[in-house]
């Protein structure tokens, strides 16, 4: 089956999450969606922790 998103070819359809460009398909291709979070993991953590603050107070 191949993917919805870029139909198995790898076209990058980008979506913002927290404010970071992502390839929401997580096929087997999509290898660079993989090494783009893995690198921006703790941007992506400091934006969700900054959302929760902002919401909540702070713990």
């Amino acid at each position: 089956m191949s993917c919805p998103t870029c139909k198995g070819i790898g076209r990058f359809y980008k979506q913002e999450a927290f404010g970071i460009s992502v390839h929401p398909c997580l096929c087997s291709h999509s290898m660079a969606y993989r090494q783009a979070l893995e690198h921006n993991r703790e941007e992506i953590f400091k934006k969700i922790d900054e959302a929760y603050e902002q919401a909540f107070g702070k713990c």
